[in-house]
């Protein structure tokens, strides 16, 4: 009777007891730890979508330095008076002319070329910059996806541990005579639910990884757990204070690059207007008398059916169009930060709710159970109803700090820039300080 009770208040001691879980505590696969400045790291050095962004750069780059070249000449050799009849049969009265024709392009067409293949060059110089910042969103989500998983695994395995010593504690009050026996059975049932909950954790787990992993593309993850510095909720910015960083973000400064790509366009078709020059320049020869001379003619086409009115027009309508576009982008920027930052605000808020309210009330509804379980107050349903509670809690717990975490990226991403670089973004907690609060 009296190893009963004592079993029973070991298991109770080992719930109340059970701390706030450390960022990374989960189950420790083999490889070297992985921190997020190396997962970033990784994603930058061999992500194949940052890599192409980085070749077409280049690409563009050859194409305003070709936008620049002059057009190739043209090699002529023309022949007159060959084949004919009579005097001008077969060659012998022919006249062999070889030449050299440039086409010479007028108006200012070069360098309306040059500008509009400069102008495309950096609109994929901003493509890249946008890349790179989706691509350090993602990582950084995916790596906060795992070390919550990590967590949830740890929390699962306690779980576990604390059901088997219930099931322990309650055997011996059905052999004791002080418990129905529908009780152990009971007791097996929470065993099973919190083995299944583990595996789920672990498999969730691996997924997480193997999903961060695919952000440098890798096939396995080839890394152990994952530590970081979590973070901690502090205010969010004011809005005031985030809104002028819009106009620097990839998107809206594309929006700008695409206008004046768009006046870079009507412009050229303005230049076209003038009609490029051949300037031809060649030496004769005289096949019957064996006389040479030089010859030379400038060609300027007519700009009589077509003046490039429509082209014209259309590249004013485009720029029209793109103009409007930007307009509706930045609009579209604005509302997606101000609702980055409501997200971020309001995980914040339950964050800090959970941790310092949920938690401690169900942490001290445990204890007062437990006391009373002692005092023979309170029955073994009372005992996994109050557990019930405490795991949902810090289940709740985690899915918030989740939920802040991938707001927090969020933001970041569409500021272009990380929180801590502004004023109220909030310092980085100390290492090794638990993500569940002070304990």
């Amino acid at each position: 009777m009296r190893s009963s009770n004592l079993a029973a208040t070991a298991a109770l001691t080992v719930l109340l007891s059970f701390p706030a879980l450390p960022a990374g505590a989960g189950a420790a696969p083999e490889g070297a730890p992985l921190t997020l400045d190396e997962a970033l790291r990784r994603t930058r050095a061999a992500s194949p979508l940052l890599r192409a962004g980085e070749l077409d750069v280049h690409a563009r780059e050859a194409l305003v330095d070709q936008a620049g070249r002059l057009p190739n000449p043209v090699l002529e050799l023309e022949a007159e008076n060959v084949a004919g009849s009579g005097p001008l049969a077969g060659t012998g009265s022919a006249e062999w002319t070889l030449s050299v024709s440039q086409p010479v392009p007028l108006g200012g067409r070069r360098r309306a070329e040059v500008l509009l293949a400069s102008l495309e060059r950096d609109l994929a110089a901003v493509d890249r910059e946008a890349a790179t910042l989706d691509a350090v969103a993602a990582t950084s989500a995916a790596f906060w996806r795992v070390l919550v998983a990590q967590d949830r695994v740890a929390l699962s395995r306690e779980l576990l541990d604390l059901a088997r010593r219930f099931e322990e504690t309650v055997a011996a009050r059905v052999e004791a005579g002080r418990a129905a026996p529908v009780a152990s059975t009971r007791a097996r049932i929470q065993v099973a639910r919190a083995r299944t909950r583990l595996a789920r954790a672990r498999r969730e787990l691996a997924a997480a990884r193997s999903a961060l992993a695919a952000n440098w593309g890798a096939a396995a993850p080839g890394f152990g757990e994952v530590r970081a510095t979590v973070p901690p909720p502090s205010p969010v910015p004011p809005w005031e204070r985030l809104a002028p960083f819009l106009d620097s973000v990839p998107a809206a400064r594309r929006a700008e690059l695409e206008i004046r790509r768009a006046e870079a366009a009507a412009r050229l078709e303005r230049a076209r207007i003038v009609p490029g020059m051949d300037v031809r320049v060649g030496r004769r020869e005289f096949a019957e008398t064996g006389d040479r001379a030089w010859v030379a003619s400038v060609g300027l086409p007519l700009p009589v059916f077509d003046r490039r009115r429509d082209a014209r027009r259309a590249a004013l309508l485009d720029t029209a169009r793109t103009r409007a576009l930007a307009e509706g982008i930045r609009a579209r920027l604005a509302a997606e930060l101000q609702a980055a930052r409501q997200r971020l605000a309001a995980a914040t808020a339950e964050l800090v709710s959970l941790r310092e309210e949920v938690v401690p009330a169900a942490e001290e509804a445990f204890s007062l159970v437990e006391i009373g379980y002692r005092e023979g107050k309170f029955g073994f349903l009372d005992v996994l109803d109050v557990q019930r509670d405490l795991a949902s809690a810090r289940e709740l717990l985690l899915e918030a700090l989740e939920e802040y975490l991938l707001a927090r990226v969020d933001l970041e991403r569409r500021l272009g820039r990380p929180l801590s670089t502004l004023a109220g973004g909030g310092a980085r907690r100390e290492e090794g300080e638990p993500i569940g609060g002070d304990r």
